[in-house]
C-alpha cells in the first residue's frame, strides 16, 4: 500500500470534503482516504497496481473546482497513518479552540451580570415582530450583505402548489425540495442525481426546484435564476435550467440570453423580463425560505419536511425513498 499525501485548494465548506471523500471510496484501488476542508490537507491510502496518483489528482480536480498539490508518497503500514492522525487532530484542535472560546465567553458573560443580560434581552425583544417573525440580527451571510433571520435547527413543512416549478407526480408520497445555485459544481451533480431518481420513482417522488444563490462564491448565480423564471413564463422552466446545469461553465451575462435562444424561446419576450429584474423578488422569497428551513448550503434538500444537505449520491437518495415508502 502507499500513502498519497496531498494539499487541496478551493474548498470552502465540510460538503466539499466529503463529495471528494465519497469520489475517492468509488475508486477501485482506494482503501482509506481523509480530508480536511479546514486545514486544506489530505491523504489517500491506496494500493498502486490498482490506481495511481494522477488518477487520484484527477478524480479529486473533477469533483469540483479544486487544485491538488502533491506533498509525498510513501509506503504505508497496517496501524492508521500518522497524517492521518494529523488530520483528524487538526480538527479536533479547531473544534477544541471553538469550544474553550465558546465557554470562556459564557463565563465572562456570567461575570458581567445579571442586569447587563436583561437590558440586551429586553432590546432583542423590542426587535420581535408582534406577528411571530423571525428575530433578524445583523450577521452577514453570501446573500451580499442583507439581514439574516435566526435560523432553526433545520427542516420545515414547506407548502407545495402548482405554481411551484414541479417535477414528477404532485401527489406523490415524497417530495423533495432543492434549493439549489446554478453555479454550483455540486448542485449539477445532484441534478444528474435526481434525474435518475425521477426516472426511476415517477410516480413516488416530486421534484420541487427553489433559488438559493450563493452569491459571494457565484456572482452571476441570481441572474440566472431570475433566467429561469423568465424562462418559465414560456413553460420552459425545467428546459432552461437543464440547459444551465449542462452548460455550467459558460454561464454569464451574455448566455444567460443565448441559452434562451438555443432552447427555442421567444427572446424578445424573454430579454424584456430579464432586463426588467421581474423575478428578483421571487428568487429572494425563495432564499429567505430556504434559510428559515435551515439550509446554509447549496444544494440544501427538504425530503417529507427534514433537511438533508449535500450532493447525496444516487444509492443515498434511493434508500432514503425507499425507506419513507415502506412506511
Amino acid at each position: 500500500m502507499k500513502k498519497f499525501k496531498l494539499k487541496i485548494k478551493g474548498m470552502h465548506c465540510n460538503s466539499c470534503s466529503s463529495l471528494i471523500e465519497n469520489q475517492l471510496k468509488e475508486k477501485a484501488g482506494v482503501t482509506r482516504c481523509k480530508i480536511s476542508h479546514e486545514t486544506g490537507k489530505g491523504v489517500v491510502v491506496y494500493d498502486e497496481d490498482k490506481i495511481s496518483k494522477p488518477e487520484i489528482t484527477g478524480t479529486i480536480e473533477g469533483a469540483g473546482d479544486y487544485q491538488v498539490t502533491q506533498e509525498d508518497d510513501e509506503s504505508f503500514d497496517d496501524g492508521e497513518s500518522k497524517h492521518m492522525k494529523d488530520l483528524n487532530q487538526d480538527g479536533k484542535s479547531s473544534k477544541m479552540m471553538f469550544i474553550f472560546g465558546l465557554v470562556s465567553g459564557v463565563a465572562i458573560f456570567g461575570i458581567v451580570g445579571f442586569f447587563i443580560f436583561f437590558g440586551m434581552y429586553q432590546g432583542q425583544a423590542r426587535n420581535t415582530l408582534n406577528n411571530g417573525s423571525p428575530v433578524f440580527t445583523d450577521d452577514i451571510d453570501d446573500s451580499g450583505g442583507q439581514q439574516r433571520p435566526a435560523q432553526p435547527s433545520g427542516g420545515a413543512d414547506i407548502k407545495v402548489t402548482e405554481d411551484d416549478h414541479i417535477r414528477g407526480n404532485f401527489d406523490a408520497a415524497v417530495t423533495i425540495i432543492e434549493y439549489s445555485d446554478y453555479q454550483c459544481p455540486f448542485c449539477s451533480r445532484f441534478d444528474d442525481t435526481m434525474k435518475q431518481v425521477m426516472a426511476n420513482y415517477p410516480n413516488d417522488v416530486r421534484w420541487v426546484y427553489k433559488h438559493f444563490p450563493l452569491d459571494s462564491i457565484h456572482p452571476f448565480a441570481r441572474k440566472a435564476a431570475e433566467a429561469s423564471e423568465c424562462a418559465g413564463e414560456q413553460d420552459k422552466f425545467w428546459e432552461y435550467s437543464d440547459e444551465l446545469f449542462a452548460n455550467q461553465s459558460s454561464i454569464n451575462f451574455p448566455y444567460l440570453k443565448e441559452a434562451a435562444k438555443s432552447i427555442g424561446l421567444n427572446t424578445g419576450k424573454f430579454d424584456e423580463c430579464l432586463d426588467s429584474d421581474k423575478y428578483a423578488s421571487k428568487v429572494d422569497d425563495d432564499y429567505w425560505e430556504g434559510i428559515s428551513a435551515g439550509v446554509s448550503g447549496t444544494p440544501g434538500n427538504i425530503i417529507n419536511g427534514e433537511l438533508v444537505s449535500g450532493a447525496l449520491p444516487y444509492e443515498q437518495m434511493e434508500a432514503i425513498i425507499e425507506s419513507i415508502l415502506s412506511k
